[in-house]
């Protein structure tokens, strides 16, 4: 098959940022099917284009056509727009130049991504899918966007407009399939769910007490420390004041260590409040790049998902939270007040982690000092995590789901469109 992949920030591992694109778009170019993927410039990826509107690169057998827009996520939410819909515009432009594909795999966000898609169905009769990996507008109305504003009507409409001409929709969370089918009717035979995954062979395992290899215990972090990373974006939804809140109430156990890696809007407050109230338990540090972030993460012990309360805690499942599977990290998820979390569900039932309160640090606290007193649970947990991560998410076989639904479409779909 001839598959355009529509993505606006790729990202290799050389970048510090998510990489399913990269990975899904390699693993389905190893079994033999050309890829043309279509994305733009962002600041934690190493592809720029340097003239024209687009540039072509060749990364691992994949062509990839790097328009000249960036993604424009730290600027306003105009500014963040107008680069949506520029990208959707150049690659519409592009769509119509490249051969003719079998199929388009369109993966949002920006929902905007669904624009060339739709040229590509309408103008060329190419079917698609559709990847939906944030739910727009619900998202906005959970951090305060008006319910019933012209924008949220705007998006709602635009939505049913993708979901009527798309094949097939793919979810990351079994968490949107109810939306889908409640607020757009979308069947729910129509609907796939495609965890994000991990890539396995970037983490290796170490065993217990195991020296070797790159570590996070140095400096201020003691090779007997247990150690609780967050590895992400340190952004207001992310409520990283929770973690600084229960290393405060922590400070009598100096063998629990918090270390976040990361970098956004709220990183200068969370530095200044660490130098302000002497908390000498966190460590913060710059992003890293997801080669070194893979063999660093097994040195931890914990792997914390924070995220404030509300409904997009209970569908959310984030990128992170795969990593810290496949590095063998118990894991700690801010969980919605009254429960029902996706995360919290998955590693409560396998075992291999908790849920905590997300609006109560204090019961991050007890967990943590528990867990800090059973070293031999926690590597239990840990030890879970790693087979529920291999069994489950890899994306080699996660690819195959993909590469089996884009074999559908096409044998099924192209004829409808």
């Amino acid at each position: 098959m001839h598959i355009v992949y529509l993505h606006q920030y790729f990202v290799t591992n050389a970048g510090s940022s998510g990489t399913r694109s990269y990975d899904m778009a390699r693993q389905l170019v190893r079994r033999g099917h050309k890829v043309s993927l279509i994305t733009g410039m962002l600041d934690h990826s190493e592809l720029r284009c340097d003239r024209s509107l687009w540039q072509k690169h060749e990364v691992d057998g994949i062509d990839v056509y790097v328009l000249n827009i960036d993604y424009g996520s730290g600027g306003r939410p105009v500014k963040r727009v107008a680069c949506w819909l520029m990208y959707a515009t150049l690659a519409s432009m592009l769509m119509l130049r490249l051969r003719k594909p079998d199929v388009v795999y369109a993966s949002s966000t920006p929902p905007t991504v669904a624009l060339p898609a739709l040229v590509g169905r309408l103008f060329r009769r190419v079917p698609f899918v559709y990847e939906l990996r944030d739910l727009w507008p619900e998202s906005l109305i959970w951090v305060g966007l008006r319910d019933g504003s012209v924008a949220v009507r705007a998006m709602r409409v635009f939505n049913r407009l993708t979901f009527r001409f798309a094949e097939r929709i793919t979810t990351i969370t079994p968490g949107f399939v109810g939306p889908l089918h409640e607020v757009y009717g979308v069947p729910e035979d129509h609907i796939d769910v495609i965890p994000i995954g991990a890539d396995s062979e970037l983490f290796p395992m170490l065993e217990p007490g195991d020296p070797s290899g790159p570590t996070f215990r140095e400096g201020p972090i003691g090779p007997d420390d247990m150690v609780a990373v967050y590895a992400g974006a340190f952004g207001r939804a992310n409520h990283l004041d929770y973690l600084l809140d229960a290393a405060d109430a922590l400070r009598d156990r100096s063998d629990i260590k918090f270390l976040l890696v990361g970098q956004g809007k709220e990183k200068a407050h969370l530095v200044e409040r660490i130098e302000r109230d002497g908390l000498d338990n966190v460590i913060v540090r710059d992003p890293i790049p997801k080669t070194d972030l893979a063999r660093l993460l097994p040195s931890a012990d914990i792997g914390i998902n924070c995220v404030m309360d509300g409904d997009q805690n209970r569908v959310a499942f984030p990128n992170k939270a795969f990593d810290y599977l496949f590095a063998g990290l118990a894991v700690l998820t801010t969980a919605p007040t009254h429960g029902g979390g996706c995360l919290q569900d998955l590693v409560e039932t396998e075992r291999c982690g908790s849920g905590v309160d997300a609006c109560d640090p204090k019961a991050a606290v007890t967990l943590l000092r528990a867990w800090a007193d059973d070293r031999a649970g926690l590597r239990e947990m840990g030890e879970r995590a790693r087979a529920v991560a291999l069994g489950n998410y890899d994306r080699d076989q996660l690819a195959g789901d993909l590469e089996d639904l884009l074999r559908e479409v096409v044998s099924t779909g192209g004829e409808a469109a």
